[in-house]
C-alpha cells in the first residue's frame, strides 16, 4: 500500500511539473509576437519561388529571418536556398548570420557581430570594422514604411544604402557602389512589392495572400 501512495504522489508531482510546464510555454509563446509573410519570387515574368520573412518580438529583442526557396531553370535546374537571421536588441542591430547555397552547397555567407564595442563584418573569411551604429537594415524592409531620405545597412554587402520616396508608398533604395536603383511599394503598412536590380538578374518579389 505505502509504495502504491508513493507512485500515486510521484506520478502527481510529475503531472504538476508538466501542466506547469505547459503553462510557462503558452505565457512565453503569449508575450511574444510574430508577423510572417510570404512573398512570390519572380524573374522574366515567371514565378521560381519563394522569400518567406518572419518578424518576432520578444520584450526588447526582435528577430528577423528571411529563406528564399528557388528553382531557376535555364539549360539545367538550380536550386537556390538562402537563410538569413538578424536580431535586434533595444532598437540597434545585435548580430545577422547569411548563408547562401546552390544545389545544397554553401556558396556565399555573410555574418555581423559585435566585438570591442565595434561591428565586425565577415563576409566569406574577409573582415571588415563598423564603427557606425545600426539602427536599421534591409531585412527590416518588408515590415515597415521607411521615412524618407532613411539609411539602411545591407547584411549580406556590408555597406549603407539610401532609401529616399517617390509618393507615399512607393521608395527607391540606392546602392552607393554602382548607383542601382531598387523599388520599394507597400501598402497596409507592409511591403507589398520590391524589384531588386543587379548586374547578374533582376527579380521581383510579390507578396502573397
Amino acid at each position: 500500500m505505502k509504495a502504491f501512495i508513493t507512485l500515486i504522489l510521484n506520478e502527481g508531482m510529475k503531472t504538476g511539473q508538466i501542466t506547469i510546464l505547459v503553462f510557462l510555454m503558452t505565457l512565453f509563446k503569449a508575450n511574444c509576437q510574430t508577423t510572417a509573410l510570404t512573398y512570390d519570387l519572380i524573374v522574366s515574368d515567371k514565378s521560381i519561388g519563394t522569400v518567406k520573412t518572419s518578424k518576432t518580438i520578444d520584450g526588447n529583442t526582435i528577430t528577423y529571418t528571411s529563406n528564399t526557396d528557388a528553382t531557376l531553370s535555364f539549360i539545367i535546374d538550380t536550386n537556390i536556398k538562402t537563410r538569413m537571421t538578424t536580431v535586434y536588441k533595444n532598437d540597434s542591430l545585435l548580430s545577422s548570420d547569411y548563408k547562401f547555397y546552390k544545389n545544397n552547397k554553401l556558396k556565399e555567407f555573410a555574418t555581423i557581430v559585435i566585438k570591442g564595442g565595434k561591428y565586425i563584418f565577415n563576409h566569406d573569411g574577409k573582415t571588415t570594422e563598423i564603427n557606425e551604429g545600426i539602427r536599421l537594415s534591409t531585412i527590416l524592409l518588408p515590415f515597415e514604411i521607411p521615412k524618407h531620405n532613411s539609411v539602411y545597412f545591407e547584411e549580406v554587402e556590408g555597406h549603407f544604402k539610401t532609401i529616399k520616396s517617390i509618393n507615399k508608398y512607393s521608395f527607391k533604395l540606392t546602392n552607393p557602389n554602382n548607383n542601382s536603383k531598387d523599388d520599394y511599394i507597400y501598402k497596409n503598412g507592409i511591403m507589398e512589392q520590391c524589384i531588386v536590380r543587379n548586374p547578374f538578374i533582376d527579380f521581383t518579389m510579390v507578396l502573397l495572400d
